[in-house]
């Protein structure tokens, strides 16, 4: 006969722990009537996988090549548009301007840095000049002055060509082209790679096969990080790739200033427009960062994310077999470290500071926005104390806003994108105006756009050259 415990020392049974085992199950604080289970687990991304959702320039222009001598372009490919070729040839000039601005106050504070911790030596050798103080003065002998030496800096961006940045896509690629041609003044080494994920690129991908995840590991089926420009390429190439992305920005751009017209319907599959996987792309960054950091043997890398809105949701390949109810939360395997969070956002977040962590760069962030409520989607989560109205109107004047340590960037700024605003903005160039008057009114706002590009050009280069 089975015996029964002394009263306060129950045994636990194979029953009682099935009962009470949904007590184990890790339920998150953050809802009130979150799905029971467990956290959703992922292994994260797999380097096959990241190769396969990654395309070089060269590949790119493989492809696109194929596209135009495929079909008739009539002038309207953008590849291949004298029309798109001539406003390069000119608006470029503008970009070199702005770069120019960059430069200039980039050095200026790199020579600061030098100076502020150079060190003043004697060297042991007399100074003709003041032996005859050797009375009175032990300071009798020749210094020497040594520099402190710089860090070396590097850039990586990563411009969002979700569908939704279609109004702003010509101001982004402006400033992803000026931080470029910047790079290229000053000597620093650069990438640049747009982003994005389109079911259509996984239906017409021409042969190239699309990441095939395995269970456990994060949907990155249509996902595509393609190199836009980099340092590594001579002055010829440069010139081109910037050239192809001024003309994928002009041809998905809904904009009415053009004066000639270039047709999306050209463009290659690789360069279409789709939704922000910007989670998939941060772990990507890793992979990106310690390449390029290791090649280029640099001390401080900026990571740039130029987007306009939130990242995707993500999705984990399931087990079929599995039957683990599963709560809303993600944990994700990130390099050997958990990351956890429930939503694109907070996960994004969490995601953006192991990058750090890993990398040691700093991580910049630019949300570009064109009113209210764009501004108020990359505000959300910044600084819950200050009055929005207040914030906006600030944000208004001066054409952007910038802070320190939040949403996972070292760095953060949104930018306000607009026609009498533009980051590459250099030239005064007054309308029809009818009076002395008029021409002063205007040149007044095109002051006021300058000394706004002005400031932000010091905050950019504040974060480089830190």
């Amino acid at each position: 006969e089975k015996e029964e415990a002394p009263e306060g020392h129950e045994t636990w049974t194979e029953d009682t722990h099935r009962e009470r085992e949904e007590d184990l199950l890790e339920k998150s604080p953050e809802r009130k009537y979150e799905r029971s289970g467990q956290p959703m687990y992922s292994s994260g991304m797999s380097e096959e996988n990241m190769n396969k959702v990654l395309y070089s320039y060269d590949v790119c222009k493989a492809l696109r090549d194929e596209r135009v001598t495929e079909e008739d372009s009539d002038g309207y490919s953008p590849y291949v548009s004298n029309a798109c070729e001539e406003d390069w040839s000119e608006t470029k000039k503008t970009y070199k301007t702005q770069a120019n601005l960059l430069a200039k106050d980039f050095e200026r504070k790199k020579a600061a840095f030098e100076y502020s911790r150079a060190l003043t030596a004697k060297s042991g050798k007399l100074d003709p000049l003041k032996l005859h103080q050797y009375r009175t003065s032990e300071d009798i002998f020749l210094t020497t002055t040594q520099l402190a030496q710089a860090k070396s800096h590097g850039i990586i961006m990563f411009l969002d060509l979700s569908g939704s940045m279609c109004e702003i896509i010509e101001d982004v690629t402006a400033q992803a082209i000026t931080i470029a041609m910047f790079c290229r003044q000053v000597n620093i080494p650069f990438e640049a790679y747009s982003f994005t994920s389109t079911a259509y690129w996984r239906e017409r991908g021409k042969g190239i096969r699309a990441a095939e995840a395995g269970a456990g590991e994060l949907e990155c089926d249509g996902t595509k990080v393609v190199e836009m420009f980099s340092s590594k390429m001579n002055k010829k190439t440069f010139d081109e790739a910037a050239y192809t992305s001024f003309a994928i920005a002009k041809a998905h751009s809904y904009s009415n200033r053009l004066k000639y017209h270039v047709s999306g319907h050209y463009l290659h599959p690789v360069d279409g427009m789709g939704s922000t996987p910007l989670i998939q792309t941060a772990m990507i960054a890793s992979k990106i960062t310690k390449e390029f950091t290791r090649k280029h043997a640099i001390q401080n890398t900026n990571i740039m994310f130029l987007t306009d809105g939130y990242p995707d949701g993500i999705s984990v390949v399931q087990d079929g077999k599995s039957d683990v109810q599963t709560s809303r939360e993600v944990m994700i395997n990130f390099e050997g470290k958990m990351i956890r969070g429930q939503g694109g956002r907070k996960i994004y977040e969490a995601v953006l500071l192991r990058l750090k962590e890993i990398t040691g760069a700093t991580i910049m962030g630019f949300h570009l926005a064109y009113d209210a409520s764009t501004f108020g989607q990359g505000y959300v989560n910044v600084d819950d104390n200050r009055e929005f109205p207040k914030v906006i109107k600030e944000w208004r004047k001066v054409g952007f806003g910038a802070w320190k340590n939040v949403k996972g960037y070292d760095d953060y700024f949104i930018i306000k994108i607009n026609r009498s605003a533009r980051f590459d903005a250099d030239v005064f160039e007054p309308k029809k105006a009818d009076t002395i008057n008029d021409i002063k009114r205007e040149f007044k706002k095109f002051a006021k756009t300058k000394k706004g590009n002005k400031q932000l050009v010091t905050r950019i280069t504040d974060a480089v050259a830190a």
